[in-house]
């Protein structure tokens, strides 16, 4: 430390870190929650304010507990459960951070139990910083996970089935032979790296992802269900209520009447 009580270290840009939230929520939720196989190319940060759901990471069963909060990185292949209904503070979002992560961490609540259990109270409320303690949590638990990994060895992936990710995520309705040809592999090789990489082949991520989104339309817009179909990549609506019912075991218009 110098005479003027500064530790000397070399100075260096403090920049905010690349963190976009793409979607967040407090919500009563209830049936919504049950899905079969979950993965998507972004982040999620969980907190139930009361007990009665879980998700299920490689025949483990997590329960989503008002003690703690949980994060699952990108592309993590999960089931979701529930029994009953439940508050829940959720965010999605994307970190530029390639931080060796493949399955979901939990991480104490305590930190900020105080502002979690006062959420109905200043979610959404300009006047109170609601921005300022979105982030707040959100910088502190990846910073909690950073901690947590520099001493663990990360998942290698071949780097084409990561560019695979985006290609199908800009499309859903591509091939798997559509995309292993824009990411120079025969299909064969595609599908065995993509299994191994992933967890699941790229049909079922590709099904996964249009049927999260449909989900997702169903409960948070307007759209009517022609138009849910034609945004998922279904040729028409009947088609599209036949995969959903087939993937969720209810029908899209059920979960449209609940919300």
């Amino acid at each position: 430390m110098s005479k003027t009580g500064e530790i000397n270290k070399q100075n260096r840009d403090l920049s905010f870190p690349g963190i976009r939230v793409l979607h967040y929520s407090y919500v009563d939720v209830h049936t919504s929650w049950n899905n079969p196989c979950r993965n998507a190319p972004f982040w999620r940060f969980y907190w139930n304010r009361n007990p009665g759901a879980w998700i299920v990471f490689q025949d483990e069963r997590i329960d989503l507990k008002m003690d703690e909060i949980l994060l699952i990185p990108p592309n993590t292949n999960y089931a979701s459960f529930a029994e009953g209904r439940f508050w829940q503070l959720y965010m999605h979002f994307e970190w530029d951070d390639p931080v060796p992560v493949s399955r979901p961490l939990a991480f104490s609540s305590a930190p900020f139990r105080k502002h979690l259990l006062e959420t109905e109270e200043w979610f959404g409320c300009a006047e109170k910083h609601f921005d300022v303690r979105m982030y707040a949590m959100l910088l502190y638990y990846l910073s909690e996970l950073r901690g947590r990994i520099q001493t663990e060895k990360g998942v290698r992936c071949d780097s084409r089935i990561g560019k695979a990710l985006e290609i199908i995520n800009k499309d859903l309705t591509l091939s798997s032979s559509e995309v292993a040809a824009k990411v120079n592999m025969s299909r064969d090789n595609f599908q065995r790296t993509f299994r191994r990489c992933i967890g699941i082949t790229p049909c079922r991520y590709r099904i996964s992802r249009r049927m999260e989104l449909a989900q997702e339309l169903l409960q948070h817009s307007t759209l009517t269900m022609d138009e849910i179909a034609l945004k998922t990549g279904f040729a028409n609506r009947y088609q599209f209520s036949k995969s959903y019912r087939q993937f969720f075991g209810t029908s899209p218009g059920s979960v449209r009447k609940k919300n």
